[in-house]
């Protein structure tokens, strides 16, 4: 990739990359770290660095492993097609059946995944969860396809100021969207949930939780929403 022109940097550090493995320069080109600290080399940004830190520490080996993640960004779908060989990745598309494929990439709803029991050792989900109406649902989904032992490895923002977490959308009995508070939008993803911590209690008991919240300017660790949650499914 190309490297970042010098005019947009505010500040910088050394350091190692997790995603590319490599050492590097992290550059600011934000005040909101979030989106604004990226790796100079593969341009990745805090969150997906703390997940692969959080994923090395409790899932090592993942050559041997079946991982899925329903992403198509394809910096996570590179580096885990080179990490894994058994690698799967989808994505929800409207409109398109469950389980077919659209432009080569699977579809698949969260909420009433396709995939046999047991299927995946590792499933990771990245900022997804927010944007699912029924996210007990999809914990339950998640669970069902995951090995015994398996994990869900997964990010979603965490709004530390609240007690509970708040719902911004519902449905009525038409399936018709109900705005309960002014829309936000991810990119072109409508936000549902603005979570608390509490969101541990839709994980589901046969999942143990871990939550990490690491923040290292060595490995380009800092900003905002870096809670890392690795759920494992007991036996």
């Amino acid at each position: 990739m190309d490297k970042i022109e010098s005019d947009k940097i505010i500040n910088s550090n050394t350091g190692y990359c997790p995603i590319c493995e490599k050492e590097t320069v992290f550059v600011e080109i934000s005040s909101w770290l979030r989106d604004g600290y990226l790796c100079n080399k593969c341009k990745s940004i805090p969150r997906m660095r703390a997940l692969v830190r959080t994923l090395n520490r409790f899932v090592p080996g993942l050559n041997e492993l079946s991982i899925h993640e329903p992403s198509s960004n394809d910096l996570f779908v590179e580096f885990f097609s080179n990490k894994c060989k058994d690698f799967s990745h989808s994505k929800y598309f409207p409109g398109i059946p469950h389980g077919s494929f659209y432009n080569n990439i699977r579809c698949e709803n969260l909420e009433c995944l396709t995939y046999p029991d047991n299927s995946f050792d590792v499933f990771i989900t990245q900022d997804v969860l927010e944007h699912v109406m029924s996210p007990q649902l999809a914990f339950n989904e998640i669970a069902r396809v995951l090995k015994p032992g398996g994990y869900h490895i997964f990010t979603v923002p965490i709004y530390e100021y609240l007690d509970k977490t708040s719902q911004r959308v519902n449905v009525d009995e038409n399936d018709a969207l109900v705005y309960l508070f002014q829309p936000e939008y991810h990119v072109d993803d409508l936000v549902i949930y603005h979570y608390s911590m509490d969101i541990i209690d839709k994980i589901g008991a046969n999942m143990l939780t871990t939550v990490m919240l690491e923040r290292d300017r060595h490995y380009g660790i800092d900003g905002e929403f870096l809670h890392v949650f690795a759920c494992k499914k007991l036996d």
